[in-house]
């Protein structure tokens, strides 16, 4: 039989499309646009079909998915025709590696299965590998994080060359399993070798995202310093090769950094960084992720409505793009949000969204997210049995599937439905041991997986439980463990408020207010820090009757009666058990003046005031008061002024240093306790609010 002669431009062709195949790992459109003019030249049917393979993975890489689909498609029909079984797998492999942004997800693991079977009867091993490495991202979509894991051995194992694009991008996306699945040590060791290899073979893109990766791990385990480097690296390696998809992401990365540090104007300018790229650069993974991040900034103010406006844009680009692997979170947090404001219908209208798209995922991961909101309503509605249930069904998925942090979640929360039931019912001594009990387990969970931030808040908890109980110095030395591990990780905003929390508990031996009212003050301590831990938000939109509902009372110290009130503005102590309750507060506030030497002057809160679900920030001064003798306090005339508001308010004192310097700024003119009158109360509250709400964005 004769030699078949072929285009005598046939070397050419493949050289150009070689070239453009590096493009696309670089710089999808201008790829895309490369590939178009390569089809425009002569080649033959099967340089025809490698050319358009590259197109739709370009096309893929930007996220048009329907187009992407389509050219494979063709592909496949043409390849089959011609019996040409690379192509044909190749085009299966596509179509498979298109499902993972869909609901289709089984068609697309059985896609991927058989191109993975032609790969291999052809002895066709790195393309094997790729397979196997798209098969991993639809497992992972899926939640089926060992199958994931195991597919992404294959690919390494079936590079031959371990200093490949293939084996460092199966390397990459091994090290995003185990950060998805709180496995934050064996990120950064995966990520870590990734970025090295990424280098080496100079594929930025994947440095830049590997970078973002193991930040995020080093933020869970609360090692900003170092998560900082990688993000500075990353950002400015991104910003020298104008990378702007990357550019925008780790502006996103850092806004989760500034969101955690209580650093808010510093995370929304970095988000509108990312904005500034989204509206100009079409990545619509990328953008969904910023929407969700800057949902997370409203809610840590409050802000329901702006928060929910933008999960809703994020749901709708979803939609659009059929981008869906973050559809079920954002449903679910958009039901823990409308739960969070009591319209419960509206928040089931999404949770049957999620439970439905979860199912039609088979995602193990999409289940436990459901019944851990589906365990917050029934909480909500102190349906205690329904909340147990669903809260231990989906701590059964999350171990299944050996997610860390959804089972830290679901401890916690089991942790929060006993002790709510305890206080209903305070003789239910099982319900508080049950409480107990997922506390310990949460504690050790995070401790083994070395999730700090985590664990310090477990610690938080479980000392201030110890506290209620009168167990002084088992609950003295868990709270000092705390400030410990938050010094030693510089985490400095959280050292200082389990220091204030130290500092109240420490009060209740000093304090002759009787122990019962101490002690159920401090368990609703507890109580507040389990729902900050397993929420999203601190508590419900504020309304006019918030505002209006917010007041001053001031504190003295009398030599012979202890704490008295100084002024009050705009609330009545005329009610005798109302000012019986303030006054033991301010027995409780003012004997922790005594407590330690860094915490005589400055700000406190907010914290619980009373029993009445208010809150309080407190700020504490030295001023001329010469009816003030008090040896305890070193002979200096203290005064605390509180204000008190009710805890939807809370969030608006996120920023702690803003309203600090407010408090600073307007007592600095004041000379004598005489200054400290009603009406500068008044002021003061108006001052504050005022600033507050119009300092928000």
């Amino acid at each position: 039989m004769g030699r078949c002669i072929l285009p005598e431009n046939q070397s050419e062709v493949l050289i150009e499309l070689e070239k453009a195949r590096v493009l696309v790992i670089s710089d999808p459109h201008q790829g895309e646009i490369t590939l178009r003019e390569l089809l425009k030249k002569d080649h033959n049917i099967r340089e025809d079909l490698q050319i358009k393979i590259s197109l739709a993975y370009s096309l893929f890489s930007q996220t048009k998915t329907e187009e992407s689909l389509m050219i494979y498609e063709e592909v496949l029909n043409k390849a089959i025709e011609h019996q040409f079984r690379e192509e044909i797998a190749e085009a299966m492999l596509g179509k498979g590696t298109c499902k993972i942004y869909s609901s289709s997800l089984d068609t697309g693991i059985s896609n991927c299965i058989q191109a993975i079977e032609i790969f291999k009867s052809l002895s066709l091993f790195e393309k094997e590998a790729q397979a196997n490495n798209s098969l991993g991202g639809l497992y992972l979509a899926k939640g089926e994080f060992d199958n994931s894991l195991e597919c992404y051995k294959k690919t390494m194992a079936l590079t031959q060359n371990k200093d490949t694009l293939m084996y460092t991008m199966a390397l990459g996306n091994s090290a995003l399993i185990y950060l998805l699945r709180g496995e934050m040590e064996k990120t950064a060791k995966f990520s870590r070798l990734s970025i090295k290899k990424a280098k080496k073979l100079n594929f930025y893109r994947g440095v830049c995202a590997f970078q973002s990766n193991i930040a995020d791990a080093l933020r869970a385990m609360g090692e900003y310093t170092k998560g900082f480097k990688h993000l500075e690296e990353g950002l400015e390696l991104a910003k020298k090769l104008n990378y702007v998809a990357d550019i925008a992401s780790l502006s996103v990365s850092y806004a989760n950094y500034w969101i955690d540090l209580g650093e808010l104007k510093k995370a929304y300018q970095m988000l509108n960084s990312a904005f500034e790229i989204y509206e100009e650069f079409y990545d619509s993974q990328g953008h969904i992720l910023a929407l969700q991040t800057i949902a997370t900034y409203w809610l840590v103010q409050g802000q329901f409505q702006k928060a929910k406006k933008s999960l809703k844009e994020a749901l709708e680009l979803v939609n659009k793009s059929g981008t869906s692997e973050s559809k079920i979170e954002i449903l679910t947090l958009l039901t823990e949000i409308y739960e969070g404001m009591d319209q419960t219908d509206e928040a089931y209208k999404y949770l049957k969204q999620a439970d439905q798209l979860s199912r039609e995922r088979n995602s193990e991961i999409g289940h436990a997210q459901v019944l851990i909101q589906r365990g917050r309503i029934c909480l909500n509605k102190l349906d205690f049995n329904e909340a147990e249930m669903s809260l231990n069904e989906a701590l059964w998925h999350s171990e299944k599937i050996k997610h860390v942090m959804l089972q830290f979640t679901c401890k916690m929360l089991l942790a929060q439905t006993f002790l709510v039931s305890f206080l209903q019912n305070s003789t239910d001594l099982q319900s508080y041991n049950s409480a107990i009990s997922f506390i310990s387990e949460a504690m050790d969970l995070a401790k083994e997986k070395k999730l700090i931030p985590n664990y310090i808040n477990a610690l938080i908890i479980r000392g201030l439980l110890h506290s209620s109980q009168d167990e002084q110095e088992d609950a003295e030395k868990t709270l000092t463990e705390a400030i410990q591990l938050a010094q030693t990780h510089e985490m400095n905003f959280k050292s200082r408020d389990v220091q204030e929390k130290l500092l109240i508990i420490s009060a209740k031996k000093s304090s002759n207010s009787p122990k019962s009212q101490l002690n159920k003050i401090v368990l609703s301590y507890a109580l507040e820090e389990l729902k900050a831990t397993t929420a999203s938000y601190i508590e419900n939109a504020i309304s006019e009757e918030d505002l209006a509902n917010t007041f001053f009372v001031s504190f003295k110290i009398d030599e012979n009666l202890g704490p008295v009130i100084l002024e009050k503005e705009n609330v009545k102590t005329n009610d005798l058990a109302w000012n019986k309750n303030i006054l033991l507060i301010g027995s409780l506030y003012s004997i922790t003046l005594g407590q330690g030497l860094h915490y005589h002057e400055g700000l406190f809160g907010p914290l619980p005031f009373g029993d009445k679900k208010l809150r309080s920030i407190i700020y504490t001064l030295i001023i001329d008061d010469p009816s003030q003798i008090q040896k305890r306090t070193h002979q200096q005339s203290y005064v605390l002024l509180c204000l008190v508001f009710t805890k939807n308010l809370g969030p608006f004192f996120y920023d702690r240093q803003k309203v600090k310097d407010i408090f600073e700024n307007q007592t600095r003119t004041l000379k004598t306790i005489a200054d400290i009158d009603e009406n500068f109360l008044e002021f003061l509250r108006k001052k504050i609010l005022s600033e507050i709400m119009a300092d928000l964005v």
